[in-house]
């Protein structure tokens, strides 16, 4: 019995040091993330790479506040595509953008 009590105790603390650590990171509290700027190139030629400068992704939080996320993924680009959405995601949430592709032969 005093074994188990001293495992409850401690499954306890590390559940309540993971919920502390949790809030004081956003985890818990993040509402939704939007794209504040676009990056600076959204028109590509075919076979270019993405190039993600001047992008600024934000989270917005329950309490209202909003902050810039860093460490997000992109998916959705595709350089042979005339026109698609690129999508940003963060912590299950989800932004969005638009890009266009050209022909090389375009000018």
């Amino acid at each position: 019995p005093l074994r188990r009590q001293r495992q409850m105790c401690i499954r306890a603390a590390l559940d309540y040091a993971e919920r502390i650590s949790n809030q004081e990171i956003g985890e818990d509290s993040l509402k939704g993330i939007y794209i504040y700027k676009s990056p600076d190139k959204v028109e590509y030629k075919e076979g270019e790479k993405l190039d993600l400068s001047g992008i600024e992704v934000r989270g917005v939080y329950t309490d209202g506040s909003e902050k810039t996320i860093t460490g997000f993924n992109i998916s959705g680009f595709v350089s042979t595509e005339k026109s698609h959405i690129v999508t940003v995601s963060y912590m299950e949430k989800t932004a969005s953008f638009r890009i266009a592709v050209t022909d090389k032969k375009s000018s």
